[in-house]
């Protein structure tokens, strides 16, 4: 079975995330198989998208909610090994604005990130 483009897209840019800072917490890692858990994604796909990771393509989502629903993975990736790195933040903000969602926005998610702990709470900074 093929694998969805935006379910390959997210885990991909989810590993570039966590080698964002030098290295891949154990934390991150078990974030990253936990979406893909989450996704119904095979061992063996999830390690050759872990393999091939730096050349994937960003999928855009179609609606401003499943832009916020990938910005909130990369948020909670980030959070994970609770050491939120200035490259990590930077990486999240350059992904955002590449899905269309206002700088601005970002930054202020950005600057409450230990506060947001839904979807719903991240979206509410879209509205």
């Amino acid at each position: 079975m093929s694998l969805n483009p935006n379910t390959r897209s997210l885990i991909a840019y989810l590993v570039q995330l966590a080698k964002k800072d030098g290295q891949v917490a154990p934390t991150e890692l078990m974030f990253i198989q936990s979406v893909a858990l989450k996704l119904q994604v095979a061992p063996t796909d999830l390690t050759d998208i872990i393999r091939s990771s730096d050349f994937a393509t960003l999928e855009v989502p179609a609606t401003v909610q499943q832009k916020v629903s990938k910005l909130y993975s990369f948020l909670g990736l980030i959070k994970a090994d609770l050491n939120i790195a200035s490259e990590e933040k930077q990486f999240c903000v350059d992904i955002a604005q590449r899905l269309g969602l206002p700088k601005t926005h970002v930054d202020a998610a950005l600057a409450n990130i230990e506060n947001i702990d839904s979807e719903e709470t991240l979206a509410a900074y879209f509205n």
